[in-house]
């Protein structure tokens, strides 16, 4: 069936057996049709969408964002990447193709060779991480994951040193394997860590992440021999919320996703001139990224104003991408109609940025919207119980910046 043959003279005409499928959609009313390339949010066709639609995709891997990016050099990256990847060869390998030997590790010459034991198992190169994780005072890594959340919860700089020292660590307890095999040149562990501290010092031409005030980033800044960091400065600013003006209804908008992309949902908050709670709104909308719920509280919340016959609103959205792009009609094609419907019934709609610290009632909205199932949306007339904590006037709220 195509949309042609629910049409008679320019206007619907839907079989009665279908009317139960369309009944609960927002079919447009009149205006010129238009073509959407589906691919893209804004619904114009794009060469770059077009690619992105049609090429191969791999499924998505955890370490990507720590091998791929400017602070790595391109020949430790690479490397690293092959042994993630099983690129190499060991005599575990050569057994299981079929070999029959004996295997022995080259370096402690305890064990059978391969390349679990050589990154994490090995005397060599448990020496080595003990030496490290000494300095930067993290648990010995026992594999690829270790390595990547180890500094998660440092400075930036402190990231950027940590993988940059820990994946040069890794090629050269690869190469040092191969100095042995290829030209019989026995493990040091001294010269070992000197490589490693010589990589580390050159690739801190290549970090360029601020550090924290903290003497651990200044004794790891020492220890590499590394040049001077500056530091990001935060400042803490207050920040208010007013109410609206008399004859206005506020409404909070704000969307969520758990682990982006994830669980998604919407939240709205509508507070009226008096500062009372109207009403509020939690939806679920299924997997999707901020971007998505965001863009859906939005609209949800102007069809909510058509709902309850108000005129003057103000919506009050926490992110500038969505703001900017209803502002200046950038809205993604496949919520236009809807939009279009609501806008045309309201005297007075007006859009303005909140900050975040100014906007948590509606933050817990979204999340809870998040929880629901697809589709499913909550009307709640008045304050929910579940609404604990909400903006007041005369409050001084400071966020970070």
């Amino acid at each position: 069936m195509k949309v042609a043959d629910l049409l008679s003279n320019g206007n619907w005409s839907i079989p009665p057996e279908a009317q139960s499928i369309f009944s609960a959609l927002n079919l447009p009313e009149g205006g010129n049709d238009e073509i959407i390339w589906n691919a893209s949010l804004s619904g114009e066709f794009l060469v770059s969408a077009a690619v992105n639609k049609m090429r191969f995709k791999e499924g998505n891997v955890r370490w990507s964002k720590y091998l791929w990016n400017s602070y790595l050099h391109p020949s430790i990256a690479s490397n690293v990447w092959k042994l993630i990847y099983g690129l190499y060869m060991d005599d575990e390998k050569m057994v299981s193709h079929g070999y029959d030997m004996v295997s022995q590790c080259c370096i402690c010459e305890n064990a059978e060779h391969n390349m679990h034991h050589l990154f994490w198992e090995c005397d060599f190169s448990s020496n080595t991480w003990n030496w490290l994780v000494g300095t930067f005072q993290f648990a010995v890594p026992t594999s690829f994951e270790d390595i990547w959340k180890s500094a998660i919860n440092k400075s930036p700089l402190v990231q950027q040193v940590w993988i940059t020292t820990a994946c040069s660590t890794m090629k050269e307890l690869w190469f040092q394997k191969n100095r042995f095999f290829f030209d019989n040149i026995k493990p040091n562990i001294s010269s070992f860590n000197n490589r490693i501290m010589k990589m580390v010092f050159e690739g801190g031409m290549r970090i360029t992440w601020s550090k924290w005030n903290h003497i651990y980033d200044l004794n790891l800044i020492t220890f590499f021999n590394m040049s001077p960091r500056k530091s990001k400065i935060q400042f803490i600013k207050p920040c208010y919320w007013f109410a609206p003006e008399a004859d206005f209804t506020l409404f909070y908008c704000d969307g969520a996703s758990l682990e982006n992309p994830g669980a998604g949902g919407l939240g709205v908050v509508v507070r009226n001139h008096l500062c009372r709670v109207m009403g509020a709104i939690s939806g679920g909308l299924g997997t999707a990224t901020n971007y998505i719920p965001e863009v859906y509280a939005v609209v949800v919340a102007a069809e909510l104003v058509v709902d309850w016959e108000l005129q003057k609103i103000i919506i009050h959205p926490d992110s500038k991408t969505v703001l900017n792009q209803f502002a200046c009609n950038q809205i993604p094609w496949f919520i236009k109609v809807r939009w279009y419907n609501v806008v045309k019934n309201l005297i007075v709609i007006r859009l303005a940025h909140c900050f975040r610290e100014i906007n948590f009632s509606d933050d817990c909205a979204a999340k809870r919207g998040a929880r629901l199932l697809v589709g499913e949306i909550n009307i709640y007339i008045g304050r929910p119980s579940w609404l604990g904590r909400v903006e007041t006037l005369e409050v001084v709220y400071y966020r970070f910046c």
